[in-house]
């Protein structure tokens, strides 16, 4: 899936950053985009099993709930 210029953009910023997640909400489908770091240290997309789970630090996880958003 190629994504808009804009987007490319940032991705690359955040990738550059050091962000490990990067999350792309869009209200009028409901529907969210995920990409996590992967071992060479780029973006790559990542469909969720049992929603969205994401380690931040050492003992810090966070889940998402796509259904809560909306």
């Amino acid at each position: 899936m190629s994504m808009p210029p804009r987007r490319n953009e940032k991705l690359g910023l955040y990738q550059d950053h050091g962000v490990d997640y990067y999350l792309i909400v869009d209200p009028n489908d409901h529907a969210v985009e995920a990409y996590e770091r992967n071992d060479e240290g780029n973006f790559q997309q990542f469909e969720p099993v049992n929603g969205y789970e994401f380690t931040l630090c050492n003992n810090c996880r966070i889940s998402l709930d796509v259904g809560s958003i909306f």
